[in-house]
């Protein structure tokens, strides 16, 4: 579970890099 939240995570933030740019 663990791991499948770390790849998650990573993922998402430069998906919020985005859109805040």
């Amino acid at each position: 579970m663990l791991n499948n939240h770390s790849q998650f995570v990573p993922e998402l933030l430069p998906y919020q890099i985005e859109l805040k740019m």
